[in-house]
């Protein structure tokens, strides 16, 4: 390995009581301790001496007595993390530590790395990374680092003013805007670092927000503490800058790559939801493969469209399916509103139930007549390209017991079961268009929470009806306003 002296008179920086102040406590200006200085391309030094381990310098000449030639050919590599030393000044002389910045010239030594090299799919524009380190040049130079690369920088000097930041930016909606990546210093005036890390982890638990420790100690037991508090990396100083930003790239992949995972999983828990009530859901996560509940009392709705054959037969079947998908597109944002599951459709015909989960158990009737009402009047909004008017439905409700499960392992399917919904069914097909037919339990257990007032539609009793399948039925049927009962 190759040793490097530098002299204030390399760096064209006058003033012999300032300088030394700011390398080293040798009087004659010359910072040898370059152990404190890693590796960084510097070509345009290549003048200054370099020396191996057995030459020596004069201290009066700035010339190596000892040097091969293909030694000083050589670069001399300068880390900028490690000049922090050298960048410190007193408050009289800011303009000695320009002075000193230009002869090093930071900005030229910083690597010629772009975002597209890191990734393809990934983009350092605009993303933020906030140092915490109470070292205002180190904060400088990583700056410089990372704004190279894309990247926004916001510096800060203690812990403290760290939390109070993220305190600021809480938004009205309650969430925090983030940075992207945090570098914080273990050792901080104040709240250290990995007290500040564990504090944050636990104030905001859900911030997918990469932290990163930083110390000059290289222990075990410090570099566990900082994994066990919820740092997500840690680097010992010094650190070369490629290392500085693959570090923080590697936080921003992993970050990336954990969102597009989150995501996905909760766009396919959403259609798992869909599909299958929540309960259910968790039981086959954990395990059960063979699901059926006993529910003492549901809600079972059918509805389907008035003369669907000869409007099948009439159009053209992407025509239709543009119709059915119109229709029970609305069905569906019913359902979400009135608390109600749809179980499948069938052809035209619509099904969904109420009763069987905690939300619904207690008022399943009130729910299911007051979407069978709004079905009815959403409809009239579309037109039947058979009559040119406009389309109509018939909705047949029925409550009572039933069984509700999952059977099979390939493409599960919440399915119901028992007489209540061939009960149902039949009130459908034996109903009338534009008009709510419900047997006399569905009735009853309508009455039982809510008023009939309270829906705008006027209540029949039908009496007792002959129903295909069932006998005699007493049946009630609910005539939204406008309609005429005695027509239909």
């Amino acid at each position: 390995m190759l040793f490097r002296t530098l002299r204030w008179s390399d760096s064209g920086i006058k003033g012999q009581d300032y300088l030394p102040s700011l390398l080293g406590n040798e009087k004659d200006g010359t910072f040898s301790d370059l152990g404190r200085l890693q590796y960084f391309n510097l070509e345009y030094l290549s003048s200054v001496p370099v020396n191996s381990p057995g030459s020596k310098t004069s201290p009066t000449t700035n010339q190596p007595t000892e040097a091969s030639n293909s030694e000083q050919n050589l670069s001399v590599y300068i880390d900028p993390l490690r000049i922090q030393d050298c960048c410190r000044e007193p408050e009289t002389d800011r303009a000695g530590e320009r002075k000193l910045r230009q002869s090093l010239s930071l900005r030229r030594i910083l690597p010629e790395y772009t975002a597209h090299e890191f990734s393809d799919n990934i983009t350092t524009s605009g993303l933020e990374v906030l140092c915490v380190d109470d070292d205002p040049c180190f904060r400088l130079i990583v700056s410089r680092v990372l704004k190279k690369n894309g990247f926004r920088v916001t510096g800060l000097g203690t812990a403290e003013q760290a939390l109070q930041l993220l305190k600021q930016r809480k938004t009205e909606s309650g969430e925090t805007d983030f940075p992207s990546v945090i570098m914080m210093d273990s050792i901080l005036p104040g709240m250290d670092g990995i007290t500040a890390v564990r504090l944050m982890r636990q104030l905001y638990p859900d911030a997918l927000v990469p932290i990163i420790l930083m110390s000059t100690d290289d222990s075990v037991e410090l570099i566990g503490k900082s994994f066990e508090v919820g740092a997500s990396d840690h680097f010992v100083k010094p650190m070369c800058s490629t290392n500085l930003l693959s570090r923080v790239m590697v936080q921003i992949k992993l970050k990336h790559n954990w969102q597009l995972q989150s995501s996905s999983h909760q766009k396919h828990t959403k259609l798992l939801h869909e599909l299958l009530p929540r309960e259910v859901v968790s039981r086959l996560i954990d395990g059960e493969r063979l699901i059926y509940d006993h529910h003492p009392e549901v809600t079972i709705l059918f509805a389907d469209i008035v003369n669907y054959t000869e409007l099948a037969a009439s159009i053209s079947t992407i025509h239709l399916i543009q119709i059915l998908n119109a229709v029970f597109s609305k069905f569906d944002s019913l359902s979400e509103k009135h608390g109600v599951f749809k179980i499948e459709t069938i052809g035209d015909s619509y099904m969904a139930v109420a009763g069987h989960d905690s939300l619904t158990k207690d008022d399943h009737p009130q729910r299911m007549l007051r979407m069978a009402m709004d079905m009815i009047g959403t409809v009239e909004h579309v037109r039947n390209p058979l009559t040119q008017g406009t389309l109509q439905i018939r909705v047949g409700i029925h409550t009572g017991p039933c069984y509700a499960g999952v059977v099979g392992r390939k493409m599960p399917r919440y399915c119901f079961f028992g007489d209540t919904i061939n009960t149902a069914s039949r009130m459908e097909s034996t109903g009338f268009p534009g008009c709510v037919q419900v047997t006399d339990a569905a009735y009853k257990s309508y009455l039982s929470v809510a008023e009939i007032s309270e829906l705008s539609a006027s209540v029949n009793d039908l009496g007792w009806r002959t129903i295909k399948g069932k006998g005699l039925m007493r049946a009630w049927l609910f005539v939204p306003e406008g309609q005429n009962a005695q027509e239909n």
